[in-house]
């Protein structure tokens, strides 16, 4: 079934390899395993299938940091074959990023996408109610005869460096 027997007891050459009446079923349910697992990151990590890319395509390097145009694609999955000016490659799509004709990326490539801001509360200090005191933070408003002071209210003592 699986690795070869190493036993010095003697044994029939005629049956070698016994096969077992559960052996399909073993395999349906190690798939199944692989499946559920598979499911189980991609929805943990949130991934998602790329877009795919065609012969003559033309794309950026991520790794090389260079353009390129898509050849072919790979046997193996999410693999393509990528001509360069330097030759030709092979890569996964995850290092591949889509670009038009003039070098310019895709909106729908695999970069991410600016976060939009979230608006916040406007506390009534900010609103124009009550006038906010803003508060000197130091430097060039403090003093000349008070030390410089921190938020927390700790000296500021500067480094004497070539005091000769």
């Amino acid at each position: 079934m699986g690795r070869k027997l190493n036993t010095t007891l003697p044994s029939l050459r005629t049956n070698p390899h016994p096969q077992s009446s559960k052996l399909p079923l073993l395999y349906d349910k190690e798939q199944r395993y692989r499946d559920n697992q598979s499911n189980a990151y991609n929805r943990r990590h949130a991934a998602r299938q790329a877009p795919e890319l065609h012969p003559g395509d033309s794309i950026y390097i991520k790794d090389l940091g260079r353009p390129g145009s898509v050849a072919a694609q790979h046997h193996n999955p999410r693999s393509y074959i990528v001509l360069t000016d330097q030759g030709t490659v092979r890569r996964n799509r995850s290092h591949l990023v889509a670009t038009d004709a003039s070098g310019q990326l895709k909106s729908d490539s695999m970069t991410p996408k600016t976060p939009t801001p979230v608006p916040r509360a406007v506390s009534p200090a900010e609103s124009g109610s009550i006038p906010a005191v803003a508060e000197p933070t130091g430097g060039a408003l403090s003093s000349p005869g008070r030390p410089q002071v921190t938020r927390s209210g700790r000296a500021v003592n500067p480094p004497k460096k070539l005091d000769i």
